[in-house]
């Protein structure tokens, strides 16, 4: 399948895994200063692995993700994916749901 970038306010993201599966897998790019929404999901789990910069993860809880570690984010469990760093993070992300068609996601907006 195709996999191109797909822009948003806080970078860019593209999906790296097959369509249909089970675990979908993108990639992502969060600019410097920028943030996703603060979000929790009613039906998926995520994991989050980063795999350059460094993440600060935003919730019930706040710390730091360091490059080559993984966070996993479980049913209705609030996050955020914040860049407060001066380079750009890139951060796998893997949704896990017996359905990946249903969008699942509420949030409080950008960051």
């Amino acid at each position: 399948f195709p996999s191109h970038d797909i822009e948003r306010v806080w970078g860019k993201y593209k999906v790296l895994s097959e369509p249909n599966s089970n675990v979908k897998v993108k990639e992502l790019i969060v600019d410097p200063g920028k943030s996703l929404s603060l979000q929790k999901h009613k039906l998926r789990n995520e994991l989050w692995f980063v795999t350059q910069g460094t993440a600060l993860v935003k919730g019930d809880e706040t710390f730091v993700l360091e490059k080559f570690t993984s966070f996993y984010i479980p049913v209705e469990q609030k996050h955020q994916l914040v860049c407060s760093r001066l380079h750009p993070q890139l951060v796998w992300t893997f949704k896990l749901v017996a359905q990946l068609h249903v969008d699942d996601a509420t949030g409080d907006g950008f960051g």
